[in-house]
């Protein structure tokens, strides 16, 4: 439980409890990532799904989450 309070440069706010809920288990990737490198393109290009523990009760997001993500790669010559 924690205490808050506002001080507004003349007086303070009344005390408020509040009760946080700590996320201690880190999202994770549900199976290993799929990577798939381009050497044409020069781009590396992520697949997988991942997810959250605890879920967000705020916002209309999934719990499970498939992405993709590309990424350019710089090569030397």
């Amino acid at each position: 439980m924690f205490e808050f309070r506002a001080f507004d440069g003349i007086d303070y706010s009344p005390i408020i409890y509040r009760t946080v809920k700590l996320n201690v288990q880190a999202p994770g990737f549900g199976g290993l990532p799929e990577l798939v490198f381009d050497p044409l393109e020069g781009t590396v290009t992520f697949e997988g799904t991942a997810f959250d523990h605890y879920g967000c009760r705020y916002s209309a997001a999934p719990t499970s989450r498939t992405f993709t993500s590309t990424s350019k790669v710089q090569t030397s010559t």
